[in-house]
C-alpha cells in the first residue's frame, strides 16, 4: 500500500534544480504524463496482483511467464515513471 501511494504522488510531480541556489524544488509534471503514469501504474499493478491471487490462493501454476513477466513490467513502469521524473525538469 506504501509503494500505491508513493508511485501514485511520484507521478504527478517532478524535482527541479533553483538555479543559483543548490535547492531543489517540486514541480507538477504536465496533465498528460501525470495521468499516463498513473493508469500505467494501476494497469501493471492489477495485472500482477491478479497472477500473484491465481498463484496463492487458486493454486495454479502461473509464476513463470505470467507473474514473472507482470513483475518486469512493473518494474519497467516504475523505472519509467522514475525517467519521467527525473527527465522533466
Amino acid at each position: 500500500m506504501v509503494h500505491f501511494i508513493f508511485t501514485t504522488l511520484s507521478s504527478c510531480f517532478s524535482v527541479s534544480s533553483v538555479p543559483d541556489t543548490g535547492y531543489h524544488c517540486i514541480n507538477f509534471l504536465d496533465f498528460g504524463t501525470g495521468t499516463f503514469n498513473h493508469f500505467a501504474v494501476l494497469i501493471e499493478q492489477a495485472a500482477w496482483l491478479y497472477y500473484g491471487y491465481r498463484l496463492e490462493i487458486l493454486g495454479d501454476n502461473v509464476f513463470f511467464p505470467q507473474l514473472w513477466g507482470a513483475g518486469m513490467g512493473f518494474l519497467a513502469v516504475n523505472v519509467g515513471i522514475l525517467g519521467n521524473v527525473l527527465s522533466s525538469s
